[in-house]
């Protein structure tokens, strides 16, 4: 069986998709999709990047920056959920599939009678080899670890679902408290209590959002009951986020409400019972709107109609609450402008650290761990301050940025047990543990540590992502790990750039080399070491030594011993031992052969 697309098929299709909902509704996706499915019939699908789509089909000035604006990554996921609302509804028959993968943007095209996308191979379901190849560079070597750990106490998606479990009582213990101490005889929730940890209960700064409740519409029956419970559920979801402080209705009125950002939302219930939704987030002073975003296909919970397709209540509420409070989503982004335009901001520090996540330079580390050791940390939660202190020094051993006296790691781990300490329930908190544990190479405790961290946050994906590639470099669950990868990259609009190289890694350990290449063709960075490494890994998959060596010659430029000690460097990654003797394997047979 064929699975060969013709180019007049696929064209037939995408105008099939233009004319759909809920592509009729938005130019802006009609042009994207246009935009990547012309290109790569026209052979042009490597330069198909964040900068080009941006520009050619999004309106983006030639001065576009894609660190700084994510609207290239925000407008993908909505492109890849309007493509499968489209084929799990009005185009569930049509005779060809247009896809677009995690991970990049090259579009792949499938008859829907075919049993996979054109040219991509069987990964997924290939049995394992029988026996360990000898030759450490081999990648069925290292395939042997993509099964669950050899021999763990207990598998860590198990453990994770009980995690889940003890913490969804938790929530609604919470929940319950904070209801009987405001004294109101249903849920009315206020989000954190200052910091939002009562170990850690002085006076903060961090950005606060106010959640009046939810506007009701319609004209016979407006759906208040329905709007109310929306907005409280918004409420909890936003305030599992340790970095920003929620407020709902019932909370006291603020000293100066114009420093809040004001989140609105509007539930309208039409006359033949289905529902629209709409949410705003208004920054502080102006009013100006930060983030909009309307559903008008939304499915309430309570509705009567089946919840399926990309707006039921759940997906609407996790993908709002990701998009504002995410390390590098709406406010990081608000806050992060305020801080260029007054470096003595007291919410400064924390988002100094996010700076460092989004692009890693030794300048700025120093500048973040000196505003987190400064005057203006005493105005920022204890926890939180210790937990990016721990971060910091974990690079600190793992880069050798800017080193003080001392064990880094020993300094990284007491940072973050005193996180923990000041606030036990804090993701935050538990994420700094799990990655400080996990560099002393006390994996179980790490991974329990990561666990924790979910449960008390599930949609922070930075963490989600950060325990993926945890259970990727342990070696124990490559496939597990991969999935909370893709979970984590499908719902971040802007990640960071490690993010990249546990997605190209883990396709590689698994042998879905389609996915690992469109993950690496993908990547922009040329002043990130593993970003260059993932795109010399698929430069040399393609055969393509003369990129593989230009690649490799900007990676040596950052640190020198990537040609003359490798292993060194992404030993002190916890790398577990056959994933490690790869890649350095792979990487000195492109490091070699550059001239002295």
């Amino acid at each position: 069986m064929t699975t060969t697309v013709e180019p007049h098929e696929i064209r037939a299709q995408l105008q099939r998709l233009r004319t759909a909902e809920p592509f009729a509704s938005s130019p802006q996706l009609v042009s994207f999709l246009d935009y990547v499915v012309e290109e790569t019939l026209a052979g042009r699908a490597r330069d198909l990047k964040g900068y080009t789509i941006a520009v050619e089909a999004l309106g983006r000035p030639t001065d576009f920056d894609p660190q700084n604006d994510p609207i290239v990554r925000v407008e993908a996921r909505r492109l890849r959920q309007a493509i499968k609302f489209y084929y799990d509804g009005p185009g569930r028959d049509d005779p060809v599939v247009i896809d677009i993968p995690l991970g990049g943007y090259v579009p792949l095209f499938q008859r829907r009678d075919a049993e996979g996308p054109a040219g991509a191979p069987e990964a997924e379901g290939r049995p394992r080899p029988e026996e360990e190849p000898a030759a450490p560079q081999s990648l069925a070597a290292v395939q042997e670890g993509v099964g669950p750990p050899a021999s763990p106490s207990q598998p860590a998606t198990r453990r994770l679902k009980l995690f889940a479990l003890v913490g969804c009582f938790a929530a609604l213990a919470a929940a319950v408290t904070i209801a009987a101490w405001l004294g109101q005889s249903g849920p009315a929730l206020t989000g954190r209590a200052m910091t939002g940890h009562g170990a850690d209960a002085r006076e903060v700064r961090l950005p606060v959002i106010r959640a009046p409740t939810f506007e009701a519409a319609g004209a016979s029956d407006p759906p208040r009951d329905m709007a109310r419970r929306l907005g409280e559920r918004l409420v909890l979801a936003l305030s599992r986020f340790d970095e920003v402080r929620v407020f709902g209705p019932a909370a006291p009125p603020a000293s100066d409400p114009a420093s809040e950002y004001l989140l609105r939302g509007r539930l309208l219930r039409r006359a033949d019972g289905t529902f629209s939704l709409g949410v705003a987030l208004l920054s502080p002073e102006t009013r100006a709107i930060l983030m909009s975003r309307e559903f008008p296909d939304f499915q309430p919970e309570e509705a009567k109609a089946p919840s399926v397709g990309p707006h039921t209540e759940a997906a609407v509420l996790r993908g709002i609450a990701i998009d504002i409070s995410q390390a590098h989503g709406v406010i990081s982004a608000d806050q992060l402008q305020r801080l260029a335009r007054d470096r003595s901001d007291e919410g400064a520090c924390l988002f100094a650290a996010q700076t460092y996540w989004r692009a890693p330079t030794r300048e700025r580390h120093k500048e973040a761990r000196d505003c987190l050791t400064g005057a203006l940390a005493g105005v920022q939660p204890a926890s939180l301050v210790q937990a990016h202190l721990a971060f910091l020094a974990l690079d600190e051993y793992r880069l050798d940025y800017n080193p003080l006296p001392g064990a880094a790691l020993d300094r990284a781990l007491a940072h973050a047990r005193a996180a923990v300490d000041a606030a036990p329930t804090s993701a935050r908190a538990q994420q700094a543990l799990m990655d400080s544990l996990f560099l002393r190479g006390e994996i179980d405790q790490a991974l329990r540590a990561g666990e924790r961290a979910i449960t008390l946050n599930p949609y922070d994906m930075e963490i989600v992502a950060d325990y993926g590639a945890r259970l990727i470099q342990s070696g124990r669950e490559i496939r597990g790990g991969r999935q909370k990868l893709l979970e984590a990259a499908v719902a971040m609009a802007v990640r960071s750039p490690w993010i990249d190289f546990y997605l190209v890694v883990s396709a590689m350990l698994v042998g879905d080399r389609n996915a690992a290449l469109s993950h690496a063709h993908a990547i922009v960075s040329d002043s990130d070491a593993l970003s260059l490494i993932a795109r010399i890994l698929a430069a040399k998959e393609e055969s393509d030594l003369a990129k593989a060596e230009a690649l490799a010659r900007k990676l040596v430029a950052l640190d020198a011993r990537y040609r003359t000690n490798p292993r060194d460097l992404l030993a002190r990654r916890s790398i577990a031992p056959r994933i490690l003797d790869w890649l350095v394997a792979n990487l000195a047979a492109v490091t070699d052969r550059l001239p002295s």
